[in-house]
């Protein structure tokens, strides 16, 4: 089979999307969302006991995760961890915004109408987590980091009722203890 009999063009890249189909990631409601290093390099931290320790970028990935409220109007956010190679968190999206809080924009209108409907939408999550990443990357290659880079996507999980926020909360809070149960973790990590 050719690109033509599967409908693709050539030289696109065609990656599948994870996301609900028809669901607007800007609405409001909770969102589990779980992001890794490029190739799950472990550049936060280090598992020690049942608990991590963490690099300054690891640091400073927990207190940009922090500070992500008053960057980003109408959001809350709820647990989180940051892991050697990943982060796990909780944001809401509320429908009002709280007072004096800057609004950031960072989806710049385009002339193309094709790319201004693929792209994301302003306070949407795809937004909020690329701005997140950006500024981590952005402090970690100014201070040393240069080779640090993220996975280019993100996982997430549209939070659909009490028991599934409770059930998020329970596993963010014992990820750490859970790291050497997991294949996918690397069993010695590099100091950095």
């Amino acid at each position: 089979m050719n690109a033509e009999n599967l409908n693709i063009k050539p030289h696109s890249h065609n990656r599948r999307t994870v996301r609900l189909r028809e669901f607007d990631y800007s609405w409001p409601g909770g969102y589990y969302v779980t992001f890794c290093t490029h190739e799950r390099e472990c550049w936060f931290g280090q598992i020690i006991g049942n608990g991590i320790r963490l690099t300054s970028l690891g640091e400073v990935a927990g207190r940009y995760w922090r500070e992500m409220p008053s960057h980003h109007p109408k959001t809350e956010l709820d647990s989180f961890v940051v892991m050697p190679n990943h982060l796990h968190g909780i944001i809401i999206l509320t429908d009002t915004e709280p007072p004096n809080r800057r609004n950031v924009q960072l989806n710049v209108p385009t002339a193309n109408i094709n790319y201004s409907k693929i792209s994301p939408q302003q306070r949407s999550l795809s937004v909020i987590v690329r701005t997140y990443k950006a500024a981590v990357t952005t402090w970690g290659r100014a201070r040393g980091y240069a080779k640090f880079r993220w996975q280019q996507r993100f996982y997430d999980h549209v939070i659909r009722n009490e028991q599934d926020l409770h059930r998020l909360r329970h596993y963010i809070a014992n990820n750490p203890m859970r790291w050497a149960l997991d294949e996918e973790n690397p069993a010695i990590i590099r100091d950095y």
